[in-house]
């Protein structure tokens, strides 16, 4: 299997048109996943994208509220978010999104949307992260612009959902945030409907054993 760690693997559409139309003229039959962004994609080239052996996309979703996708500007709306899912879904794609949990302006009611819509949505795999701001980005100059540093030698991955160096001040119930994350997860992974749909989609025993070890790694449990 081929993985594209291109953060943005259809941003040159003719790049992405012409990786899949070599796939398809060699007829390697080598299944691949990517990368993407929603503003990058289009209903055609997922297709085109499935055709030449491409099984399952990721998109940087981040939240499931209007006005957080404004603050991040991320130049798509959710509205878009919900066709790009729609497209690959169609096409015949496996979809998994991230989502980010705790940037600066997020909220109770902010975080709930964006567990909302990702349990509304027809998606495979959902990771809820907690937001870091890595060094060089708008946010983290930003945020060090107003006094506020970070240890990146602890708990400095996205991943890490024990160490919180960041809490938003918009945030009236910071528990709540710190616990939001493994919430997320296990709402989002333990629904009946879903994991139903996940067995009887299963590949291998190998594919059950790891997506079993993936959710007690990111739920806390």
């Amino acid at each position: 299997e081929i993985r594209f760690f291109d953060d943005c693997f259809a941003l040159n559409r003719e790049r992405a048109y012409q990786i899949c139309a070599g796939l398809r003229k060699r007829k390697a039959k080598i299944p691949w996943t990517c990368l993407t962004t929603v503003g990058s994609v289009t209903k055609e080239l997922l297709e085109e994208m499935k055709a030449s052996g491409c099984w399952q996309v990721l998109y940087g979703l981040e939240s499931g509220s209007d006005r957080m996708l404004k603050l991040l500007k991320k130049g798509a709306s959710l509205e878009q978010n919900i066709q790009a899912v729609k497209w690959a879904k169609d096409a015949g794609l496996s979809v998994r999104a991230d989502f980010i949990a705790g940037t600066p302006g997020e909220t109770e009611e902010s975080l709930n949307q964006t567990l909302s819509f990702a349990l509304k949505m027809k998606l495979d795999y959902a990771h809820f992260n907690k937001f870091v701001p890595y060094p060089g980005s708008e946010l983290y100059e930003r945020l060090r612009g107003e006094g506020i540093s970070f240890d990146f030698g602890r708990g400095s991955s996205i991943t890490d959902n024990e160490s919180f160096q960041y809490v938003p001040d918009t945030m009236a119930d910071k528990d709540y945030y710190k616990k939001f994350i493994n919430l997320a997860h296990r709402k989002f992974y333990l629904r009946p409907a879903y994991i139903l749909r996940r067995l009887l989609s299963l590949r291998s025993w190998e594919e059950l054993f790891g997506q079993i070890k993936g959710f007690l790694a990111i739920s806390g449990l």
